[in-house]
């Protein structure tokens, strides 16, 4: 009997070897099946960064990870690709860093300004396997704080929230948003002497930053279509109401549009005002029955600086019964959201105000060309 024997062997990710015995009057075929001839692809693992996308504040960069299924003793390498430069080669070792059968592999870069991706690209007789990571190298602008908070009024006018909220403030520009601590200027309870003294230094040294900050909480109001904040001492305990007290009372508060006009001499990139001021009328706690003005602020339309007031223009709203006002509790919350602007930032804190206050309190913002700003990114 003649036999006819035919091998055939198929390359392919997993490889079949296969007999066919073909003999006068039958056919039968056998499939054995072997292991593959391949290895499984390269598996690469940061150690760091963790993620695939990060922000930092720094130029030079260590990026380091494991590699498995090399399966190359002669070429234990991979090939590291920073942006639009020719990969460079990096040998691998051993390391306690990664588990059993990896490779460790680290190389220091030097990011440019802005976005990066770094590429990690191994391979083996598999194929080849690649994984990259995003980093934003964003330099901190300069900032620099002013944050006062005034309680200690007299009589029925005094607050408790302000100067909690102040203190926060501060803590969260430091500790969240990279605000030096040296940059952060944080008052307390100041007499209309004592405010016009903080805003006169504060305006000499803010020329060379990009970033400035102006937060006050307190009693703040609106007399003739003039918005004024009120210091601790600014408040009449027992007077006739005329025209000669209104100009009394202006004289003892701090009058926004010049501190507005003082702030906008600088060149600053962005310049905010958030203004949590518009407490109840301070004058009718204290025993006034009227003043002219409405117990709010109206709305002020600087030049170069973005205001954020805690409600809408002529309105009131109360102190809080917690540690901080509804409106700077929610401030905290939202003002270090990465990746948001401050356009959408200040959105997120009105309709968070006007859902929690049930339509009572409705945050303004006047905004110029620092919607866009980005106090961190992803």
């Amino acid at each position: 009997m003649n036999r006819l024997i035919i091998i055939l062997y198929l390359i392919a990710p997993a490889i079949s070897f296969a007999q066919y015995d073909v003999s006068v009057g039958k056919v039968h075929i056998g499939i054995l099946n072997t292991k593959s001839m391949f290895p499984p692809l390269p598996n690469i693992s940061f150690i760091y960064p963790t993620q695939s996308s990060i922000a930092i504040d720094y130029s030079l960069f260590t990026i380091k990870g494991c590699v498995s299924n090399i399966n190359f003793p002669e070429k234990e390498i991979v090939k590291i690709k920073l942006n639009e430069n020719k990969p460079q080669i990096d040998t691998l070792k051993k390391s306690d860093l990664c588990p059993p059968n990896s490779l460790y592999f680290s190389r220091t870069i030097s990011l440019r300004e802005g976005e990066n991706t770094v590429e990690i690209i191994a391979n083996n007789i598999s194929g080849v396997i690649t994984r990259e990571v995003s980093i934003n190298n964003h330099k901190p602008e300069k900032s620099i704080a002013l944050i006062i908070g005034n309680s200690k009024y007299p009589g029925k006018a005094k607050l408790d929230n302000p100067v909690n909220d102040a203190i926060d403030m501060a803590k969260l520009l430091n500790t969240r948003l990279n605000f030096r601590e040296e940059d952060i200027f944080l008052r307390l309870d100041l007499s209309k002497e004592d405010m016009d003294f903080e805003i006169a230094q504060f305006a000499e040294k803010i020329e060379n930053y990009q970033v400035i900050i102006f937060y006050y909480a307190g009693h703040g109001m609106e007399i003739r279509n003039k918005n004024y904040l009120i210091p601790i001492d600014g408040i009449p305990q027992s007077e006739t109401l005329n025209d000669s007290t209104n100009i009394r009372i202006r004289n003892k508060c701090v009058d926004l549009d010049k501190l507005i006009e003082n702030l906008e001499q600088s060149n600053a990139s962005v310049n905010l005002i958030i203004l949590d001021a518009c407490r109840n009328n301070p004058f009718i706690k204290s025993g006034l029955r009227s003043v002219k003005g409405t117990g709010g602020l109206g709305t002020s339309s600087p030049t170069t600086s973005s205001i954020a007031y805690s409600t809408q223009a002529k309105s009131t709203v109360e102190d809080g019964t917690g540690r901080n006002s509804l409106y700077t509790e929610t401030l905290l919350q939202y003002l270090p959201s990465p990746g948001l602007t401050l356009g959408a930032i200040f959105q997120k804190i009105t309709d968070e105000v006007f859902r929690k206050s049930i339509g009572d309190q409705r945050p303004y913002n006047f905004t110029t060309n620092h919607g866009s700003f980005i106090f961190l990114p992803k």
